[in-house]
């Protein structure tokens, strides 16, 4: 058996350089392709990869014992200081009655004169937060009677509610230090993972290579992209075993090499007996790659368990909103980077940097100044006030008015960039009808997501399927995808407005105050007969169900807003308009396969910086200060997160676990399950795991089971499904999607607070009816009628 110092090359040639993971590939010509060695079979040198001997792997492993029992040590420590520090300022504080006036809890007048200002000042809070309970305790317990003695155990009621606040906050800032801790001794301990590479020359007959027989982690380095399904149809095939016996990983390859970058990606393999695998290309000239081989694999199990533990202390954090949910996302992401280095696979500074999706921090940048600058025209005020005059007044035709124009608009257009749009107009609807603005703010971003399904250019989970090389073989063109998906989001659509009117039944829930004909009209049925009381319950049902507004009160509003709000600069709103079409004329043209040259993001930079020219920007700091660089950085900080999950191996659990639960029905009814099972197990993960790993982790399990010749699945229910899961489980809480996310960023920047918890119970149960409505109609059109 020849060995691979023959062909694992190392950089000999001035054509190849070999400094770093994506280095080497760019100038290497496909005609020199041949001139390598094309041996059958070849020996994998293991001291040349991540290899560890049995002593090294017991020496990290009494090393990680020893480094966890040190940290449990400075844990316990950490614990209890923190609870005698607590108990040390509790007993304090039950000294003496004088305690209570410490500036622990500041005065009545001061906070009843906060609270009146923060009421005043027209911002909704959703919910209130901890702080807030306590405070409104705080002014009631304080009262005006300091000098009275029957005063005085009511009085204590505010060191109770701040020795209640110093006891979570002493909590959470032990929990964080713990956290902190943990990952600052990981990092400390643990270096940074660095796997040899190796050139190699795939020809198209295949060639096998003798690695180990122990689970292994394979990295591939070469010309591969996300977007090559589309480019043509050419892949390298990798298979655990001899002949490709194995399951098949089937990497897509750029057609042009030489003007590729480089990329590197990495798949686990559990090697049969003999520990051989099988590399193939369908490119008749050959490709040249770069492979590494890590043989120190952590168990999947642990990992799977220390994922879930992640994932349940962000949202843990974010729901009770212990930290600012940016800052949990910065800590998680963190302390799983911790995980991996405790498992050892640390990965490189330059790794992490290069997990964050630059597209979509670019698309949010862009488009924030956008609409920044476009609103200094006066434009959303002005068709605020022009849709309060349509639709007279009344609150259901706004709300029902907006979610459709939202639909329409997230069908084409990215649904960050609609929501961008749409939410200052809303929310200056929303304070001119003197309504709160975070259920309608919610109920536009549901509908952005809902109308993101209808279209493959609508949401990126239907890029990345569409994307998909044997999907768009196989019968998925732009109008079949759109004529199936927007038939079951027209369903989708009239079970979600049908459940918004059974929540907001009374319509004065959606109202900062209750009106004063209402108020009247309540009056007078307390003090009616009981002959004329059926006549007014009628008249107060009909004002409080359907929104309807005093006549002469709508026409003395419209009067005032349109003297207050017109266009302020009308040269600017020309500009802005011309640099939008641009935007969307070339939102359209990308989308298309045959003329894919620029990306969303770049579309939407060129027309931001098309706006700043026309508009001759001279205060760059005022407009960088219109930024969300809070919600930039969630975003980044969750890229990293969810790549370390799927790094401890919880996405591709999820995935096996749902294709073994379709292969375990008897086959009549395989189709009918599998629909169900990808249908809801990619919408409940995508309410919780950002749904692009998710979707990119499902496309590989329907293809899988579509070829499958034991299982005889049709591709296009199977799709469909998919589709709709990631797209519809973005409902379900507040990062599920990111327009939820932007939504809430903007909503916060105007005073108006959307929680987790809130959105929770506003989302949740919709996005369950709109799975639930779309599980019925998938099953009806393809498991009775068979419309595929």
């Amino acid at each position: 058996m020849a060995s691979l110092d023959n062909t694992f090359m190392r950089s000999a040639s001035p054509q190849f350089s070999d400094d770093g993971d994506d280095s080497g590939m760019a100038t290497l010509p496909i005609g020199d392709v041949s001139s390598y060695p094309q041996s059958t079979t070849h020996t994998y040198n293991p001291q040349r990869a991540n290899y560890l001997p049995e002593k090294e792997k017991d020496y990290l492993k009494g090393r990680n014992t020893c480094a966890f029992w040190i940290l449990v040590i400075l844990l316990i420590i950490l614990t209890i200081g923190n609870l005698a520090l607590t108990l040390t300022i509790v007993g304090i504080l039950r000294l003496g009655r004088g305690m209570q006036f410490m500036e622990l809890v500041p005065e009545a007048d001061t906070l009843a004169r906060n609270m009146d200002a923060r009421g005043s000042s027209g911002a909704m809070v959703v919910e209130s937060t901890e702080m807030d309970v306590l405070t409104e305790e705080a002014i009631k317990s304080t009262g005006s009677h300091e000098g009275d003695d029957e005063a005085k155990p009511a009085a204590g009621d505010a060191p109770r509610a701040s020795r209640l606040y110093l006891v979570g906050l002493h909590v959470k800032i032990a929990f964080l230090t713990i956290c902190w801790v943990y990952f600052v001794w990981m990092l400390l301990v643990n270096g940074e993972k660095e796997v040899q590479f190796v050139g190699l020359t795939v020809p198209m007959d295949g060639r096998e290579v003798q690695i180990s027989s122990e689970p292994f982690v394979l990295l591939l380095n070469g010309p591969f992209h996300q977007d090559a399904e589309r480019m043509g149809g050419y892949y390298l095939f990798v298979s655990a075993g001899t002949n490709g016996s194995g399951d098949v990983w089937r990497v897509p390859v750029v057609r042009d090499l030489e003007k590729s970058p480089p990329h590197t990606l990495r798949q686990s393999f559990i090697p049969p007996e003999g520990g051989v695998i099988r590399l193939w290309t369908n490119m008749s000239s050959g490709i040249f790659i770069r492979m590494g081989v890590d043989l120190a694999v952590f168990d999947e199990v642990h990992g799977v368990v220390y994922a879930t533990l992640i994932l349940i202390i962000l949202y843990a954090l974010i729901i009770w909103d212990v930290v600012h949910r940016t800052f949990a996302a910065i800590l998680m992401s963190t302390l799983a980077i911790g995980v991996l280095a405790m498992l050892g696979d640390r990965p490189t500074a330059q790794e992490v940097i290069s997990w964050i999706d630059y597209e979509t921090i670019l698309l949010l940048f862009s488009m924030m100044i956008f609409v920044s600058v476009m609103s200094e025209t006066g434009i959303f005020d002005y068709a605020a006030v022009r849709t309060f005059q349509l639709t007279n007044g009344r609150i259901w035709p706004l709300i029902h008015g907006l979610c459709f124009v939202t639909l329409a608009i997230s069908a084409f257009l990215d649904n960050v960039t609609t929501i961008l749009l749409m939410t200052p107009i809303t929310i200056r609807l929303c304070e001119l009808m003197k309504l709160k603005p975070a259920p309608v703010l919610m109920a536009i971003v549901v509908h952005a997501n809902i109308g993101g399904t209808a279209t493959p250019v609508g949401d990126p989970p239907n890029v990345i399927i569409t994307s998909n090389h044997f999907i768009a073989t196989n019968g998925v063109t732009f109008l079949t995808f759109t004529s199936h998906m927007a038939t079951g989001v027209i369903f989708v659509v009239v079970q979600t407005l049908l459940q918004l009117r059974m929540l907001f039944r009374d319509v004065n829930t959606l109202r900062m105050a209750v009106p004063e004909d209402i108020e009247k009209l309540k009056r007078e049925l307390h003090i009616a007969p009981a002959t004329e009381q059926p006549q007014l319950r009628r008249q107060l049902k009909k004002l409080s169900t359907r929104g309807i507004v005093n006549r002469d009160e709508y026409m003395r509003t419209l009067q005032e807003l349109e003297s207050l709000y017109s266009i302020r600069n009308k040269p600017l709103l020309i500009k802005s308009t011309i640099c939008l079409a641009f935007i969307i004329i070339l939102f359209f043209v990308q989308s298309i396969p045959s003329i894919h040259s620029i990306s969303v993001a770049w579309v939407a930079l060129l027309g931001m910086l098309l706006l700043l020219i026309l508009h001759n920007v001279s205060n760059m700091e005022e407009i960088l200060a219109k930024v969300e660089w809070a919600t930039l950085l969630f975003f980044a900080a969750m890229f990293i997160l969810m790549e370390c999950l799927s790094r401890l191996g919880l996405i591709r659990w999820i995935g096996v676990q749902t294709e073994r639960l379709i292969l375990a029905v008897p086959s009549h009814y395989q189709l009918a399950m599998a629909i169900i099972i990808i249908l809801w197990v990619s919408a409940l993960v995508s309410a919780f795991v950002d749904s692009i790993p998710v979707t990119t982790m499902m496309v590989r399990i329907v293809v899988a089971m579509a070829q499958n010749p034991k299982l005889t699945l049709p591709l296009q229910p199977l799709v469909w499904a998919l589709a709709f899961g990631p797209c519809l489980g973005g409902n379900g809480t507040l990062v599920g999607a990111s327009a939820n996310v932007v939504c809430a960023a903007l909503a916060q920047q105007r005073g108006h607070i959307i929680t987790f918890r809130a959105f929770l119970r506003f989302g949740f149960p919709l996005m369950l009816g709109s799975v639930l409505v779309t599980t019925g109609y998938l099953l009806l059109a393809h498991v009775v009628f068979s419309w595929h």
